[in-house]
C-alpha cells in the first residue's frame, strides 16, 4: 500500500480494535499483541489521516454507531471493513478456560 496516494483511511467494524485470544489446547493464551487499528496507527502515523467507528458490536441489534461509520466511509479515500464473529465466542470463553488452568 503507498501511503502517499491516500489522504485518509477508514477502518470500520468491531474487530478493527479487537485481538483475538488463541485456544490452545483447551487453555486460553495470555492476550498479546497489536489491534490492527493499532498496529495502522503506528505504521502511518501522522501521515494519513484515520477515521475510526465501531459501526455495530458482534451480536446485538444496536444501529447506533452505523452513521458514523458511513460518514467515515464517504469521506475516507481508503476502506477496511473488519466484520464477523470472533472465534472466541462460538465456545466457552477464554475466561472460562483459564479459570479451569487455576
Amino acid at each position: 500500500m503507498d501511503i502517499a496516494k491516500y489522504k485518509s483511511i477508514a477502518v470500520v467494524g468491531p474487530n478493527a480494535d479487537q485481538t483475538v485470544l488463541e485456544i490452545i489446547h483447551g487453555h486460553a493464551a495470555i492476550p498479546k499483541g497489536t489491534t490492527l487499528l493499532q498496529g495502522l496507527k503506528e505504521a502511518i502515523g501522522n501521515k494519513v489521516k484515520l477515521h475510526y467507528a465501531q459501526g455495530c458490536d458482534w451480536w446485538s441489534r444496536d444501529t447506533a454507531g452505523i452513521a458514523e461509520a458511513v460518514k467515515n466511509v464517504a469521506s475516507s479515500d481508503w476502506r477496511l471493513w473488519l466484520i464477523g464473529t470472533r472465534s472466541t465466542f462460538l465456545g466457552r470463553s477464554p475466561q472460562y478456560y483459564h479459570r479451569r488452568r487455576l
